[in-house]
């Protein structure tokens, strides 16, 4: 949403406001004046792995003229990080300047590329809120980038780290008795501040991204922004003060309310279709969901819609998130089943504070039912998603849900179904000491959809197959059979007829193998010491693997690893492996659990420590003896 409703009261403003400017400090950078030490920087000492650096980021608010002024350079120092040539800044209104300039030594000159207005793309999210992304001109190794940009009030986010380091970042916030806004710090840096209003940071690291952490941004080091209040005589405006007032705002914007109270008769007759085809709600609920999911999702995530005319979303089949969200609440409500919104912050997006609301922070939205007590979560955008599921994007921590303009209230955005997969191997090893069987494979929750959705990426059956094999050397897969891909409600089967080979090795009379032959763990995922931020998965998991083995009957298994049980504190998830012998035949089983998704820094130690023993387990081997 808007952090400034009506940008003309602002203005109002400076009729009245006259505050003088108490930082008249020099600004640590000069737009358009790079130094030629920077330019002919080669590597950043203090990281010599870094791809780029952020030279100095500063910006200053001048609350005379309600203007914010960001000045940033960049330098380039490998191929990889010519990407942060590419810029994407929000903004209020239309009037946001941009000019950027790239210097590049050339046969010993410094040569200046100016950005061109072709290459400032300026995109409405909604009302008067715009995404500005800019692609700065001959962006290459050695490059050093200027952007400046100017902009209508305070900064929604000031970062002070970045997934590259920071040589230098400052800010400076001058105060008016006019406005009241709400800043929340987060990060692990440390921060000074040379006095009220200014703030400084200096060579900060590059944050490291570390297996799954629900988003960076909620770890990194920065400021957030959000106007609470402006009041001057004889203007006084509410903004977010509190959640409740985000929820009125949003019911306010012809993009949001309007939309909830929009009739939407094109949906009429979608809705008696469904109300004749079905004979309760839960399977109005289903059909109409599918019916909706057959609008394609732009991927763009928002939480308003793209248009005040929303039936011209459902007449040309494709819009935002929140257009097809929109459109299955109104759907439901023709079908008296009670759906409402859910506004949030999606997980690639930083959480939701809530202590601190933010209109600012929320870009996305999902449909809530209320069916027979119970909440049902649900987002039609992704096709292979059965009724649920949400996808994972929308999976973080809590999110909004809003009944109406009076009444809305916290959601978990939590999901109690799991990554579920069951495996059984049936295999032989035969004279030749090949393997030879059969690898079937079942599929549940978010398991299913994952292997769904990594199927339909591929252009047929056989890229599917060739990619399988290639991925485990000496395959051969002599017959295939899925089991209700189409059938999103069901469990997704996957059965493979095969042949293995040179995966058995033999020393004069011993053959060792590894019975962990496709669902090995190669390597520990958590490999830093120690961890400031918490382990986040998004939803629990559930991995079984059975393997029946028969040796050739001159063979009889002489020895087997040690059976293992792991338990992972507060009953945070489990590792089980087992072996049973049977003459030549060996059963091996294998269970891993993970029973929650939040593990806390302090837990991290075990959770290492847990994945460094599957590991280890996984890469036993087993042997078999010759007979005399």
């Amino acid at each position: 949403m808007n952090i400034i409703k009506n940008k003309s009261a602002l203005c109002l403003i400076l009729l009245f406001v006259c505050i003088n400017s108490t930082y008249a400090a020099k600004a640590p950078i000069k737009f358009g004046k790079p130094d030629i030490e920077d330019v002919e920087m080669t590597v950043y000492e203090p990281d010599s792995t870094a791809e780029a650096v952020i030279l100095c980021n500063y910006g200053y608010f001048n609350s005379d003229r309600f203007e914010f002024i960001q000045t940033i350079r960049i330098k380039i120092l490998k191929k990889s990080g010519t990407d942060w040539g590419d810029r994407s800044y929000s903004s209020m209104g239309t009037d946001t300047k941009v000019r950027g300039r790239t210097y590049n030594l050339e046969n010993g000159e410094l040569v200046e590329s100016k950005l061109k207005k072709e290459s400032i793309f300026k995109e409405r999210v909604y009302d008067n809120y715009y995404n500005i992304n800019v692609a700065m001109p001959n962006v290459k190794v050695g490059s050093v980038i200027d952007i400046q940009v100017v902009s209508f009030g305070l900064p929604r986010i000031w970062k002070f780290q970045e997934l590259i380091p920071v040589e230098l970042s400052e800010l400076i916030v001058e105060s008016s008795q006019y406005i009241d806004y709400q800043k929340n710090y987060f990060g692990y840096i440390g921060i000074s501040q040379p006095s009220k209003g200014h703030w400084l940071a200096s060579k900060v690291p590059a944050f490291k991204i570390e297996p799954y952490m629900d988003s960076y941004k909620n770890y990194i080091s920065k400021f957030e922004f959000e106007i609470q209040r402006i009041s001057f005589p004889g203007f006084y405006e509410d903004y977010a003060s509190t959640w409740e007032q985000v929820a009125e705002t949003l019911y306010e914007s012809d993009y949001f309310g309007g939309i909830m109270k929009a009739s939407c008769g094109f949906l009429k007759e979608l809705a008696a279709k469904i109300g004749s085809s079905c004979t309760n709600d839960e399977e109005k609920l289903k059909m109409a969901y599918e019916e909706i999911k057959s609008i394609k999702w732009n991927d763009r995530k928002n939480n308003v819609s793209s248009t005040t005319a929303i039936g011209s979303v459902f007449k040309e089949k494709i819009g935002n998130s929140a257009d097809i969200n929109f459109l299955l609440i109104k759907l439901l409500d023709r079908l008296d089943i009670k759906a409402y919104p859910v506004v949030l912050s999606t997980r690639d997006n930083g959480q939701l504070s809530m202590f601190t609301p933010s209109s600012n922070k929320l870009n996305y939205l999902i449909c809530c039912v209320e069916t027979d007590g119970k909440k049902i979560l649900l987002d039609p955008t992704e096709e292979k998603m059965p009724v649920g599921l949400i996808p994972v994007r929308a999976i973080n921590n809590k999110g909004r849900l809003i009944y109406s303009k009076e009444k809305t209230e916290w959601i978990s955005l939590s999901t109690d179904k799991k990554d579920t997969e069951r495996i059984y191997h049936d295999l032989k090893l035969t004279d030749d000491h090949s393997i030879t069987g059969i690898r079937s494979a079942r599929f549940q929750d978010y398991a299913a959809y994952n292997k769904r959705k990594e199927y339909a990426g591929y252009n047929s059956e056989d890229d599917y197959l060739a990619s399988c094999e290639s991925e485990f050397s000496g395959l051969t897969i002599t017959d295939f059979e899925f089991k209700n891909m189409d059938d999103i409600y069901s469990d997704l089967g996957e059965n493979w007829t095969i042949k293995l080979k040179r995966h058995v090795e033999e020393i004069d009379d011993l053959l060792m193998i590894n019975l962990n032959l496709f669902e090995q763990e190669k390597e520990n995922k958590f490999k830093i010491e120690e961890r400031s931020y918490p382990v986040n998965y998004p939803y629990c998991s559930y991995k079984q693997n059975t393997v029946k083995f028969e040796f050739p009957g001159n063979y009889t298994v002489s020895e087997v690893p040690e059976p293992i049980r792991l338990f992972l504190p507060e009953k945070g998830g489990s590792f089980l492996m087992t072996y049973s012998v049977q003459g030549n035949t060996i059963i091996m089983q294998s269970k891993i659990e993970i029973n929650k998704t939040l593990f806390a820094q302090g837990e991290y130690p075990y959770l290492k420590e847990f994945f460094a023993q599957i590991v280890k387990n996984k890469l036993n081997q087993l042997f078999s003896k010759k007979s005399n």
